[in-house]
């Protein structure tokens, strides 16, 4: 008698659109390739996990995405993928505690999607959206980015070591927010596999309480309205996300590998 494998939506062999998570996930490593790629980096694909790295100060764009749950031979060919070098690791399941192999819990950030629709923000007066379209353009949205966030280790980067000018070329979309004329916020967004992933958000103290935030969302799920957006966020910025008609669905797992 043969035993026939029931579907789980992990598979390797599933079809990428199964599941909305499972599409997210796609996105996310289809992005952290890309970042790598442009920039002349390195990329790991195999069963189960997509790795990138590339030479940046930011650690979250040297990431591990996980596309099924953890096992020990995919976490041995991450490591020696990242050996001698700074990653992070993202996993949509809980994993066994690594601490005792080097990695670094991070924290569990919520993935929250909303449903395709327009999102309708009013504009605070003196608001402005504007699309980072030349590498001068990338270089300052990396400075917001690191001084917003903050990463402490890429201030003072050297211009386009975070988006090289080839991601221009990919589906990576990143805004720039101001306020009276004054750039002050940056935004990014990720499309593929039907899913707008809302991918980076950071603001200056000085942009921060004047609804620049807010229009940064909706520029983004308004880009394509008739598909799901979604993100991973912090419980700080949750609240504003479920303002805006996002539902936390579950938390993840970061780990980072110093």
């Amino acid at each position: 008698m043969t035993t026939q494998l029931l579907e789980t939506g992990w598979f390797p062999e599933t079809p990428i659109e199964d599941n909305l998570l499972r599409r997210y996930l796609h996105n996310q490593a289809d992005l952290s390739a890309a970042l790598a790629e442009t920039a002349g980096g390195e990329v790991l694909r195999r069963p189960g996990v997509v790795g990138s790295w590339y030479d940046t100060k930011v650690v979250f764009n040297s990431m591990a995405v996980l596309t099924s749950p953890l096992t020990s031979d995919v976490l041995d060919e991450v490591e020696a993928f990242y050996s001698g070098r700074s990653a992070t690791m993202l996993s949509a399941w809980p994993t066994e505690d690594l601490s005792d192999r080097g990695w670094v819990l991070m924290g569990h950030p919520m993935f929250v999607v909303r449903a395709p629709g327009q999102l309708a923000v009013p504009s605070p007066p003196g608001v402005t959206i504007d699309i980072a379209c030349t590498a001068e353009e990338l270089a300052l949205a990396e400075r917001l980015a690191c001084e917003g966030y903050p990463v402490p280790d890429a201030i003072g980067a050297a211009p386009n070591s975070v988006y090289a000018e080839a991601t221009l070329q990919t589906p990576l979309l990143v805004r720039l927010g101001n306020v009276d004329g004054v750039p002050v916020s940056v935004a990014a967004s990720y499309l593929a596999h039907d899913v707008v992933n809302l991918c980076l958000a950071a603001t200056l103290p000085s942009g921060r309480r004047r609804g620049v935030w807010a229009q940064l969302v909706a520029a983004r799920v308004n880009d394509e309205a008739h598909l799901p957006s979604a993100a991973i966020t912090s419980d700080d910025s949750r609240p504003g996300f479920t303002k805006l008609g996002f539902l936390p669905m579950q938390r993840m797992t970061m780990w980072l590998r110093p």
